[in-house]
């Protein structure tokens, strides 16, 4: 496992039938998130407006008609990282806008099929709505994704994770405090 690069790989989308009783069209998704990719590739913690995460790599299976997402958490995230890694957030999901509905027939049942979208945001969940979105992959350093994660250690886990003291006029600020102070900014200059 790479814990220098913090990368996490998994299914974005597909085309199965999903929580929701819908499915979202490949071809839709491989154009969405193309642009995702090319434009922001924001990733979000549970679709948080907080933006913890990058998007640094899209993969499209033609044969499972799967998006696959590589991802990179930002140092800043720390207790992003260390979710992944204890297994509560196990999938990303789709913040989709614009959506064009069709239908589609499955195994004689009609479902609302998503034929075109724009994607807003994808997010780092804890329970994915795409059945083919469980199970997050640590990336290693060789590139081989692996589903194993190994937290008989944690000392390890907290001193790789421990965040750095950070001091203003005097005064340190937790993450968490910087975090709230930049929630409620961004807050502010929405309203």
């Amino acid at each position: 496992i790479d814990d220098e690069k913090w990368e996490v790989e998994g299914v974005a989308t597909s085309e199965a039938v999903d929580s929701y009783g819908t499915v979202f069209s490949y071809e839709a998704s491989k154009k969405a998130f193309q642009a995702w990719i090319d434009r922001t590739a924001n990733v979000r913690e549970m679709h948080e407006r907080r933006a913890v995460v990058k998007g640094i790599g899209v993969f499209f299976d033609d044969a499972n008609k799967q998006v696959v997402v590589r991802s990179r958490v930002s140092r800043g995230a720390k207790d992003t990282w260390l979710k992944i890694q204890e297994g509560i957030l196990q999938g990303y999901s789709v913040g989709a806008t614009k959506p064009i509905w069709g239908k589609i027939e499955r195994e004689g049942k009609s479902y609302p099929y998503l034929e075109d979208y724009e994607l807003t945001e994808l997010s780092l969940v804890d329970n994915a709505s795409n059945p083919d979105g469980h199970g997050l992959s640590l990336c290693r350093a060789d590139g081989i994704d692996t589903n194993l994660v190994d937290i008989t250690e944690p000392e390890a886990l907290v001193e790789t994770i421990a965040e750095p003291d950070i001091e203003r006029k005097g005064a340190k600020l937790s993450g968490e405090t910087q975090s709230a102070i930049h929630d409620a900014r961004a807050h502010a200059l929405t309203s």
